[in-house]
């Protein structure tokens, strides 16, 4: 395998990583640290329905696609 075609195979090798990584959600710790907040401050965004989110029962959780959407400002998150 020639220096190129090994380059290639990692990078799509990280891609793909990424990809498993953004699967699932995120409870309010890691969702805040994914967003470099404090829980408080991301609750306050949650409360002024200023950030995307989920309830489940009594749970909060945050979906890392949608977020990373939000925070790119990109309207719909890839699937």
């Amino acid at each position: 395998m020639d220096v190129e075609a090994y380059v290639q195979q990692m990078v799509l090798d990280v891609l793909a990583e990424q990809q498993r990584d953004d699967d699932g959600y995120l409870n309010a710790e890691d969702a805040a640290r994914f967003l470099g907040l404090t829980r408080a401050g991301l609750y306050a965004r949650v409360g002024r329905e200023q950030v995307p989110y989920w309830r489940v029962g009594r749970r909060v959780l945050f979906d890392r696609r949608e977020l990373r959407a939000w925070v790119t400002g990109d309207p719909t998150p890839e699937s």
